[in-house]
């Protein structure tokens, strides 16, 4: 049945708002899908197009189907094209991102909202995807001019449609104002007069347009002149807010800040279009265009919780992402005296993780359990790896996490710069790696010998077989492994957030002028405990972080009903090494020694090889370099050292040739 036809039924007007606002969608859904076979071939880009002619042509045969369709979208009208819902619909009601989260995922449990009262609605219903909105852009603007004109509104319906319009304007610019004061106060970290920014002006012209039209004391004419004046100043708006944005990525990266900004810009692009229904000639038709197009994306936008996390958490990622390429250039070898400085410090880091698995061991001789346990054994990691961290040695798995990143910077110079880098990722993981094994690992055995030569063994005979057991390759030790390798990930993340909210909150000035601090240390020590903390602030926070996670992750798993243990390559060595001679002694068995032994090469193989992954997928989103170059380049170098084992140890002397082609997004 013909959806224009309908309207010459005689009980039309007797409809109730919604019936109308239904069929006012259907007819919105009739125009995006040809029906008869001969509109098949009809390009899709053309389809609206065609049938807006189709609607044109019938209202010019049929003047009362005309009018009849005038009354009832005035009447829709009416209770949609508001001044509110002109201005809001498909923005953010709230200007917090926790409030809008939560509002977000509301909406995704609660029905939708009635369509008879909400614009937003009745978009999401009549374009169900947000492609539409291209094919609303490539409307012919002729051909919707045309269309709109042969429907005769009349001119008090009009007015009040450009009146709405105009205080659907100024509701965008007080809350434009409100939004550049915060905004501006937060990142200055001082309070400015509202009469000082552009949007105050702004919002002041507005208001009095608003006044003057309202009661009739302007001309049609001169509102568009005014309203074509203060154009210009939405384009001072734009430059200030792109001031803003980049002291703001100078200054640390707030999450409440980015969410800020998004929804400023969003506003003021909405109140761009509507500024342009107020141009003469054929130039407002496109406006109306624009202003459908643009609502249709902001309304999935809004129903989107992906699209949502993804906008605002990418500039913090990249944040994330460039602090810790700035630690990862620090564990890339190239010289052979960085090369065996590298060997010291990690081999220094396992000296330090011999007397952590000793105080685990001690610790666990008081029966701690649960939460207290975790609690505890995360002080004893957080402390060894402050330690190893202070003192300049390395801990082998803390390095993948910031050298992935490290890698895809390289990547975005040159194939030989990225050639040359994996190169010397590898053989620095390597040696990072064998250092903190061979230093823990002969030290824990010779301990072990000696407590349970001299009648002190640290376990008993089912624990010391248990232990050796508890790293098998075959068993649940590589599941446990790649769970480590995603903490280990995580508490770079930690470390890159920590240094990021440690700037944007001025955290070395709140320390330098905290009179307490000043009295207690003294002016000086108080200056060089800040600028030590903020040059440390990442490394602290890694440190710290991944302590706790190995320790209390576990146990708060357990306390869910997963019996989930971490297998740090590093840990588990010196754990195997303790209970090695007194487990010989006891009878075990060569299949057990070689299925434990290699149990320990998958465990580091894992932790090291998720944390590089993850790490891979951050840098490719930060980076801008597809995923494709990176594992490539990552399977390029894996190739050469499987060919020339001996790189690990030897730089190669000849340049290598190029390396895989790098791919852009």
């Amino acid at each position: 049945m013909n959806l224009l036809t309908e309207l010459l039924s005689e009980n039309q007007k007797k409809k109730s708002d919604l019936e109308k606002v239904i069929w006012l969608t259907q007819l919105f859904r009739w125009i995006q899908k040809p029906r008869a076979l001969e509109e098949k071939e009809i390009k899709k880009e053309t389809i609206y197009t065609t049938r807006l002619r189709f609607i044109q042509r019938t209202l010019e045969n049929n003047p009362e189907l005309a009018l009849l369709l005038a009354d009832n979208i005035k009447h829709v009208g009416e209770r949609l094209f508001t001044p509110y819902q002109l201005a809001q619909s498909g923005l953010p009601v709230s200007n917090s991102f926790q409030q809008d989260l939560f509002n977000r995922v509301q909406e995704k449990i609660l029905p939708q909202k009635p369509l008879s009262d909400d614009l937003a609605s009745m978009l999401i219903e009549s374009f169900p995807d947000d492609s539409e909105s291209l094919l609303i852009d490539s409307v012919d603007p002729k051909s919707l001019e045309k269309l709109i004109q042969s429907i005769p509104f009349g001119a008090e319906f009009i007015f009040h449609l450009k009146l709405n319009t105009l205080i659907a304007c100024h509701i965008l610019s007080v809350e434009l104002l409100y939004q550049a004061n915060l905004l501006t106060n937060q990142i200055n970290h001082r309070k400015r007069d509202f009469s000082e920014l552009v949007e105050f002006q702004l919002e002041n012209q507005l208001r009095l347009l608003c006044e003057k039209f309202k009661h009739k004391k302007i001309s049609e004419n001169e509102l568009e002149v005014q309203m074509n004046e203060l154009s210009s100043e939405m384009n001072s708006c734009d430059q200030q807010t792109d001031d803003l944005f980049e002291k703001m990525q100078m200054s640390g990266v707030k999450i409440e800040l980015v969410y800020g900004f998004q929804n400023y810009r969003r506003r003021l692009r909405r109140l761009r279009t509507l500024f342009g229904f107020f141009n003469d000639g054929s130039l407002k038709y496109n406006y109306f265009r624009l202003f459908l197009s643009q609502t249709v994306i902001d309304v999935h936008h809004q129903n989107s919780l992906l699209a949502f996390l993804v906008e605002n958490l990418a500039l913090m990622t990249k944040r994330i992402v460039q602090s810790n390429t700035q630690v990862g250039e620090h564990y890339v070898t190239y010289t052979w005296p960085e090369f065996i400085r590298m060997f010291y410090s990690s081999a220094g880091g396992g000296f330090i993780t011999a007397f952590t698995v000793f105080l685990k061991q001690i610790i666990g001789l008081f029966g701690f359990t649960g939460f207290i346990k975790g609690f505890i054994e995360s002080l004893n990691y957080s402390g060894s790896f402050l330690l190893i961290q202070s003192l300049g040695f390395t801990l082998a798995t803390k390095q993948p996490s910031s050298t992935a990143l490290y890698l895809a910077q390289a990547l975005e110079k040159s194939i030989s710069e990225s050639r040359k880098t994996i190169v010397a990722l590898l053989r620095t993981q390597f040696i990072a790696v064998l250092g903190n094994v061979v230093a823990v690992t002969p030290i824990c055995f010779v301990t072990g010998w000696i407590f349970y030569h001299f009648g002190y063994p640290l376990y008993s005979p089912d624990q010391a077989l248990s232990v050796i057991q508890s790293s098998q390759l075959l068993g649940l030790s590589p599941i446990y492994a790649a769970i480590t390798g995603v903490l280990l990930f995580i508490s770079s993340l930690m470390a890159g957030w920590f240094e990021n909210f440690c700037i944007s909150n001025q955290i070395d000035l709140r320390m330098r002028e905290n009179p307490k601090l000043r009295k207690w240390f003294g002016q000086a020590a108080t200056v060089r405990f800040s600028d030590v903390f903020m040059n440390n602030a990442n490394a602290i926070a890694g440190t710290f972080s991944l302590g706790f996670i190995l320790g209390l992750a576990p146990q708060f798993i357990k306390f869910l009903g997963v019996p989930i243990e971490v297998r740090h390559v590093t840990l588990a060595s010196g754990t195997m090494a303790t209970a090695l001679y007194q487990a010989l002694d006891l009878g075990l068995s060569t299949y057990d020694l070689i299925n434990s032994v290699s149990g320990i090469l998958v465990i580091g193989f894992l932790n090291i090889s998720i944390s590089f992954s993850l790490a891979f997928l951050l840098a490719s989103v930060s980076t801008q370099v597809s995923l494709k170059s990176l594992f490539r380049i990552l399977f390029w170098g894996l190739q050469l050292v499987l060919t020339k084992p001996w790189l690990l140890l030897v730089p190669e002397k000849e340049a290598a040739q190029s390396g895989p082609a790098i791919d852009k997004k």
